[in-house]
């Protein structure tokens, strides 16, 4: 079936694993044109003039990380469903690309058969999780309602935060790494590395995954 798909793009630099997205991009449409890329510069170069229904993007790219990409398909291209295939099962990286508009979340452990059924159920309206994924994402949010239920989050407001760490948790949301932040409220690496330990400790988490979680919830992330 074709589901409307007729353009294709492949962000993978592993050329085994370009193949295999791209013969299951070709079983799943019919008749559709595919644009592969290695890089993150080479796939910029294509959005210039190829414009995707249907990306695959993995996550460790030579000059950069997919997330970028994802980032740059939700304004060149909107109406394309980006879905990353990836080997990475590290949280943060996983809830950068969600908020970066990743429509699926595939490991690259999977049969291409089984890639086929995910990428036709999401043009579907169906969701794209590998069942590692669902598991992480059905934990952290079942762990996020157990610790509200027995008070270990001291504060779910954002009065709880000075006017400093509301701001550091909203970058953190925005996927900015501890250095960064420092460069961007011109503060040095080590009063950020502050300012994080006491969110952590007032909002009663433990990693930069959950950080940038609380910072959508608080309404910190548009």
């Amino acid at each position: 079936m074709n589901y409307g798909v007729k353009a294709g793009l492949i962000l993978e630099d592993n050329s085994i694993a370009q193949s295999y997205m791209e013969m299951a991009l070709r079983e799943s449409f019919a008749d559709i044109t595919i644009e592969l890329a290695d890089s993150l510069q080479a796939a910029f170069h294509l959005l210039d003039r190829f414009s995707p229904c249907i990306a695959l993007v993995d996550m460790e790219l030579p000059d950069g990380s997919g997330v970028e990409f994802l980032h740059r398909l939700a304004v060149d291209a909107p109406n394309c469903t980006p879905i990353v295939v990836t080997s990475h099962e590290d949280d943060e990286i996983l809830y950068s690309a969600l908020r970066a508009g990743a429509q699926g979340y595939l490991l690259k452990n999977q049969s291409q058969h089984k890639l086929v059924q995910y990428m036709q159920g999401v043009m579907r309206g169906e969701v794209a999780l590998s069942p590692k994924i669902t598991f992480k994402l059905m934990s952290y949010f079942s762990r996020q309602e157990r610790i509200r239920v027995e008070g270990g989050i001291k504060c779910q407001q954002v009065d709880c935060l000075s006017r400093r760490e509301t701001e550091v948790l909203s970058l953190i949301g925005r996927g900015l790494n501890g250095k960064q932040i420092a460069v961007e409220i011109n503060v040095s690496y080590h009063t950020v590395t502050t300012h994080i330990k006491n969110i952590y400790t007032k909002l009663g988490i433990t990693t930069r995954a959950e950080a940038a979680q609380q910072a959508i919830l608080l309404g910190l992330v548009q």
